[in-house]
């Protein structure tokens, strides 16, 4: 402002009047390289308890036929997944729902998608095709926490599934249910999981390693975790702990 009195006096009336009648209050100006709040929160292992669903409850187990059961919602958990990377907000949601009896694993994922038509389900067509190279959920299972059998499941938005253990391969092949459900903007996968496939029911108070993935082709690729991985899916030391009880 003073220069501008020196110079060009006669131009002093398009300063802002702030400059000339008293100090200027700016705010603090925003660290643009500070880390984002939602990535560090990602970057911690997200720890559930999943608890036995009642037998004298309201409602009846989950049956799976690829719609949302009221089990899921009042006796089970609800996992939102994010950007495997970062942890930011998927565009197309994803949502995984687990519960639990005394011999089954339930667990199901609702996938939206404003592309339904654009869906891949040319690349995996038999069980044990590479269902990631589709639209499709995965799950991931290390019940010992040191990988050894760790679990691979996948099924794709047209119920082809993939199921391998890390000692034995493909090769291991165990009798589960799925079901799995087309709507206008959205699909869903559920599966009915037998302990007794998974080394016996879990001791009260027991915790696994899990993750559960989404593989999205239609549209736009993006990849979805409940634990983010900061890289690929096969990081068995950024699975999320779950707890039963």
């Amino acid at each position: 402002m003073t220069a501008l009195k020196l110079l060009r006096p006669d131009l002093t009336y398009l300063a802002p009047r702030d400059l000339y009648r008293g100090p200027v209050k700016a705010e603090p100006l925003r660290d643009l390289f500070a880390e984002d709040d939602g990535f560090i929160a990602a970057q911690r292992l997200p720890k559930i308890q999943i608890h036995l669903l009642k037998k004298d409850g309201p409602r009846p187990k989950p049956t799976v036929d690829g719609i949302l059961d009221n089990a899921y919602l009042e006796q089970g958990v609800t996992l939102e997944l994010r950007e495997y990377t970062q942890g930011s907000r998927l565009k197309a949601a994803t949502t995984a729902y687990v519960a639990r009896d005394e011999k089954d694993l339930y667990i199901f994922f609702s996938c939206r998608e404003p592309n339904m038509a654009k869906r891949q389900t040319e690349r995996a067509k038999k069980r044990d095709d590479h269902v990631w190279a589709t639209d499709c959920v995965e799950i991931f299972i290390d019940r010992t926490g040191d990988a050894v059998k760790l679990v691979h499941m996948g099924v794709s938005s047209i119920g082809v599934r993939y199921d391998a253990r890390k000692d034995i391969g493909k090769d291991w092949n165990p009798e589960y249910e799925v079901a799995t459900m087309l709507d206008t903007e959205s699909w869903s996968a559920e599966l009915k999981i037998p302990f007794a496939s998974l080394g016996g029911a879990p001791e009260p108070g027991e915790t696994w390693r899990m993750n559960f993935c989404r593989e999205r082709h239609a549209g736009a690729y993006e990849l979805g975790a409940w634990s983010v991985t900061l890289g690929h899916f096969h990081q068995p030391d950024r699975f999320g702990y779950v707890q039963f009880n």
